[in-house]
């Protein structure tokens, strides 16, 4: 109805009708009324009518609770700005849907405080830098003390790190070897850690040599090699600030050392729960501040509809708002509010909490002092919320001990948050975190993690077996997760993966980047859940992207060779631009080695990703200024014997043996095989002594039987407990003899050092040469110099200055001023030419077929490369281009380019390679002569001969790259010399053959000429 018409309307009703009409229209507004309350003004005396008025207001919450029941939907209580309410409010009425009783704010200044802090005065000096203050107020624990309004940690020894068990006893004690009897800890607390995610507290029943005894509430045991720590004893204390609680009479002990307390605010939480909220429901907070809890701010048992608005909670000794799970919270809602300092969970609403909404609040400092939060593996979270239909959305998490965001629930959406900063104290777990349990748990359905931006997984090894290993994953679906979107997310600097599917199936990933985790994705089935396989996975139109050269940019894992039954990848971009070769790695089960692929043997071998792609633009992994010392391997020539270095795998079938067939440059380390296997093989060549933080270049060459195959290298320790030093870099072995150069960087100082190549031993037999490792000078690249990551967490369009022209990841050119959407980020690469070292090796050499001269070079840094001019030459003097060849400039790795010259004649050949760079500066090769077969002279004098023959040859003074071989008449290879430098002629004993005929052979890949002797 129109206003025109309901005003005729109204003029047809008579006059008193129409009074009473308005007086029930308006009566829901006259019932509602305020209450006011005032620490500073007010008086509990007062009569509930003068408390509807501001200036007569109550004083107390101890007031509140008593007028509780009185309150009627509608009503409001509001306490004074800027005053501080000591005690709690317990809820004890409701409101209703349309008209919900409001706890909130009146006057000017800051939030009015509810608060749950003793300040503490009166101190005794008990020596040694320790005081004394009695809080009466107290009750039988206490989790909170801030000085200066900085929480403190409780007293702990020893007062950062972890000590060390050897062995335990079930869940009831632990053996230290290196712990004393004295101090006595027996009353005192052990805090444990039993896993990756458990931290639990436990009292110390007794304390006896180098074991203690407790009582654990935990359902976890210990592991062997794992950290504790002591707290909760006097005896503890000795860092400023550190305290400890006597719950005997209620004292609270304190370290200052040498300082005097009296200069020092100090509080302790002496009220355990600041609001209780029980069975009501339409209960609003706003515009309050809640601090100092010693358990909860909040507790909410089957309490519905309650919003917190324009809010804050502080320092809560274990959590600031918990929900039970015995009953259902329907429709909680969190917005615009700040939770900071909670020593446990920020949020727990553990159970049934459907329709639950947090939007719009930034959470902070989370479970961050180990000890302090609750046993078990649901603490030491940000948020962790059961409820379906539930909304997590533009809120951000700063700094949380273990799962920064924990969810499970139907239709549960997490939208735009911004998560940094997480396991920091317990790792194995995410920013995102979800979990179903066993195979037979009921599937989730209609999850949604969509835009959020997630920084920063740090990982906590500390108090573990293995403090390098960090698992720390950006987005982590675990066991029997199911039918999630994870959609348009950017996850960076998670140490283990951005993305981490573990046991789950039927997840689409899709429009996702992830950029510098450990792993990008990460998609594993393993034997937690064996008959529960990955299924139904879509990873499609996703952006994985690393600066580091090393790491993989798709994991995958199985226990049952079911990769190929994962799910559909396709149209990602796989882009790691200083090394783009090798990035997918494989393990298809216990049984086989891993396998590292590049993008088109990814393709290929699994007709997956037909449609990806990897990075427009590539960029130099380092500058080589200069080697520097003798080559650390003594023997990596393999001119005679291949003494020093072995060959290992599991099965015992492989054979490291000398080869002096001229597979490589004459003598070469041979790798063959008694039997078929499945594992890996590994090489050990002895390096003796690197040191820490110094840069190592290692060459070699590898062939070997079939076209495609996969070897790698690293440094390793020589000895017990074999760990490794450096990355582990791959590349890759073809029938046709590839030259490496690769640079490590030492993690560690070790004596005894070795580099391994490792083989799968699928491949079969295969060849080395040529290892060489020197210490090197080199320039590493800064990947930020090339790379720029940026990212928008907020709710409008961010505008971004560039100064340069950069690429897009899909070879977009951008320049100016960029717009980034909110919630997006956007992965840059300067698309300026780059200042590049020249050729760092080229290796050139050429062999005559017939009347064809085949020509081979390799290079190991081709950056800055236009292309290569063949040049050639009668005289050694005029040289004419005769060729060219286009270089691979994108190449990270060493590349092999070839050229062949038909037109060979009689007579000796001149060759160069001219390299022409981009800026211009052209360089050359060395110059090679091929001579004719027919002009080869080659003599061998005495013969006969009984000791020693000298061999010689026109050739020895034009090329520098041949070997000789002795053979007997059956063409078994007695002994190779390669011919290193320029000879007039070669002496060769032959003291220990048997008496014959022998043949001596001029070889450079292809036979040149053979001379037979006899041996008298």
């Amino acid at each position: 109805m129109s206003n025109a018409g309901l005003i005729l309307y109204f003029r047809t009703i008579p006059w008193k009708l129409l009074f009473l009409f308005f007086g029930l229209f308006f009566i829901g507004e006259a019932r509602a009324t305020n209450y006011y309350f005032s620490s500073s003004k007010g008086n509990d005396s007062r009569t509930a009518i003068q408390a509807q008025n501001p200036a007569t207001p109550w004083q107390s919450l101890k007031k509140l609770n008593s007028f509780f029941n009185n309150l009627k939907p509608g009503d409001s209580v509001l306490l004074k700005r800027g005053d501080t309410f000591y005690g709690s409010i317990t809820v004890s009425t409701s409101g209703a849907a349309s008209l919900p009783i409001v706890i909130s704010a009146y006057g000017r200044g800051g939030k009015p405080v509810i608060s749950g802090f003793t300040t503490l005065s009166s101190w005794t000096d008990l020596g040694n830098g320790i005081y004394k203050s009695n809080c009466p107020e107290c009750g039988v624990t206490d989790n909170m003390l801030t000085i200066n309004d900085k929480p403190q940690m409780i007293g702990r020894y020893p007062n950062r790190s972890y000590l060390t068990f050897e062995s335990h006893v079930s869940n009831t004690s632990i053996t230290d070897n290196e712990l004393k009897n004295s101090p006595n800890w027996a009353g005192a607390e052990v805090v444990i850690r039993k896993d990756r995610w458990i931290i639990d507290r436990n009292k110390i029943k007794n304390h006896s040599g180098n074991t203690i005894s407790y009582t654990s509430a935990s359902a976890y045991s210990a592991i062997d090699g794992y950290g504790y720590f002591i707290q909760n004893d006097p005896k503890t204390l000795d860092t400023l600030g550190e305290w400890y609680f006597e719950p005997k009479n209620k004292n609270v002990l304190v370290y200052f050392g040498s300082y005097n307390p009296a200069l020092y605010i100090v509080k302790t939480s002496s009220i355990d729960t600041l609001v209780y909220l029980r069975y009501c429901n339409y209960i609003t907070f706003d515009g309050l501040s809640f601090q100092g809890a010693n358990v909860s701010a909040f507790e909410l048992i089957a309490a519905g509809h309650i919003a917190l608005q324009n809010c804050s909670i502080d320092f809560s000794g274990k959590n600031a708002i918990y929900g039970a799970w015995s009953q259902s919270s329907p429709f909680f809602s969190l917005t615009h509010s700040i939770i900071n300092h909670t020593n446990n969970n920020a949020i727990t609403l553990s159970g049934d909490f459907p329709n639950a909404l947090i939007k719009y609040n930034t959470i902070k400092n989370t479970g961050l002092i180990a000890g302090m939060g609750e046993n078990g593996g649901n603490s030491y979270e940000g948020i962790d919320i059961e409820g379906a239909n539930s909304i997590i959305e533009n809120n951000e998490i700063d700094s949380s001990g273990y799962n920064a965001l924990k969810f499970t629930g139907d239709s549960i959406k997490i939208k735009n948050n911004l998560i940094k900063g997480f396991t920091l104290t317990k790792d194995d777990g995410g920013g995102i975190y979800t979990w179903n349990g066993s195979k037979n748990a009921t599937p989730h359905h209609g999850m949604q993690i969509e835009g959020n931006i997630i920084l920063n997984g740090i990982g906590a090894g500390e108090g573990t077996n293995n403090q390098n290993y960090l698992p720390s994953e950006g987005i982590y679906l675990d066991d029997n997760s199911s039918n999630l979107k994870v959609f348009a997310n950017t996850i960076a600097n998670c140490s283990h993966s951005g993305i981490y599917l573990h046991n789950s199936h039927e997840i689409q990933v899709l429009n996702n980047t992830t950029f510098n985790n450990g792993t990008q994705v990460n998609i594993s089935h393993d034997n937690i859940l064996p008959t529960s396989p990955t299924r139904n996975v879509a990873l499609q139109h996703n952006v994985f992207f690393s600066s580091d050269a090393s790491s993989n940019l798709l994991k995958l894992s199985t226990i049952a060779n079911d990769i190929n039954l994962f799910g559909i990848a396709d149209s990602n971009y796989y882009a790691r631009p200083l090394d783009d070769n090798y990035t997918i790695s494989t393990s298809q089960s216990s049984l086989l080695p891993v396998e590292m692929h590049n993008l088109s043997k990814w393709q290929s071998s699994y007709q997956k990703d037909i449609h990806s792609k990897k990075s427009p633009k590539a960029i130099v992994p380092y500058f080589l200024k200069k080697l520097i010392g003798l080559n650390m391997v003594n023997n990596g020539s393999f001119t005679n014997n291949i003494n020093g270095s072995s060959s290992w795998n599991s099965s015992g079938s492989c054979i490291a043996s000398w080869d002096g067939s001229g597979k490589i440059n004459g003598g070469a380390l041979k790798v063959s095989y008694t039997k078929q296997t499945n594992g890996s093989t590994g090489v050990v060549v002895p390096v003796g002594k690197i040191s820490s933080g110094k840069d190592y270049i290692l060459k070699y060459s590898v062939t070997g039987i079939k076209p495609k195959g996969e070897i790698s290298a690293f440094l390793r320790q020589s000895n017990s407990p074999y760990a490794n030093l450096s990355a582990i870099k791959y590349d890759s072995i073809t029938t046709k003899r590839s030259d490496y150069t690769v640079l490590f960087s030492s993690s560690a100082t070790e004596n005894n050092a070795s580099i391994i190549f490792q083989v799968n031993d699928s491949y079969g037999t295969f060849w080395l040469d040529n290892i060489e490792l020197n210490e090197a000078s080199v320039t590493i690249t800064n990947p930020k110099d090339s790379i720029r990551f940026e990212y928008n967490a907020t709710t409008k369009d961010k505008s971004i200055i560039l100064s340069e022209t950069y690429l897009g990841i899909d070879s977009t050119t951008y320049s100016g001023k960029l717009i980034l959407k909110p919630y997006s980020s956007i992965i840059l690469l300067k698309n300026t030419p780059l200042k590049t070292s020249p050729i760092q090796s080229l290796n050139f050499e050429g062999k005559k077929k017939g009347t064809t001269v085949s020509l081979q070079w390799e290079t190991s840094n081709a950056f800055n490369t236009s292309s290569f001019d063949i040049l050639k030459s009668s005289d050694g003097v005029q040289f004419k281009k005769i060729g060219q060849v286009a270089a691979n400039s994108i190449a990270l790795t060493s590349s092999i380019y070839t050229f062949n010259d038909n037109t060979f004649s009689d007579g000796k050949s001149y060759y160069q390679i001219r390299v022409v760079s981009k800026d211009e500066k052209n360089t050359y090769s060395k110059t090679i002569v091929l001579p004719s077969s027919e002009n080869v002279k080659l003599s061998v004098t005495p013969n006969p001969a009984s000791n020693k023959i000298w061999v010689y040859s026109n050739f020895f003074q034009d090329y520098r790259n041949a070997v000789l071989t002795l053979h007997d008449i059956k063409g078994s290879v007695i002994k190779v010399i390669p011919i290193t430098s320029s000879y007039k002629s070669i002496p060769i004993d032959i003291s220990n053959l048997a008496k014959g005929t022998y043949i001596i052979t001029l070889v450079d890949g292809n036979t040149i000429c053979n001379q037979k002797f006899i041996k008298q």
